[in-house]
């Protein structure tokens, strides 16, 4: 995990964390990152900018899913 704070080094499988922080607005926007949707700045094709100025991949059979999850979170903030 890497977090404003620290870096966390965690052993267990992608898909229990997903599972696990779904319910807190994270979303996997590529198979080996999850991102939490308060910290997406922009998505464009296949990339996000966080606000931290940082920028991810999404992978392409990925990106539908991600996309679906921020539009609600964005429509959401509204």
């Amino acid at each position: 995990f890497h977090s404003e704070q620290e870096n966390i080094i965690c052993y267990r499988s992608m898909k229990e964390i997903a599972q696990e922080l779904a319910p807190h607005g994270f979303v996997r926007c590529h198979s080996g990152c999850l991102v939490n949707l308060a910290y997406v700045k922009a998505a464009r094709k296949l990339e996000i900018t966080l606000i931290t100025g940082e920028t991810l991949a999404i992978s392409q059979p990925k990106r539908k899913e991600f996309m679906e999850h921020l539009t609600e979170y964005w429509g959401d903030m509204l």
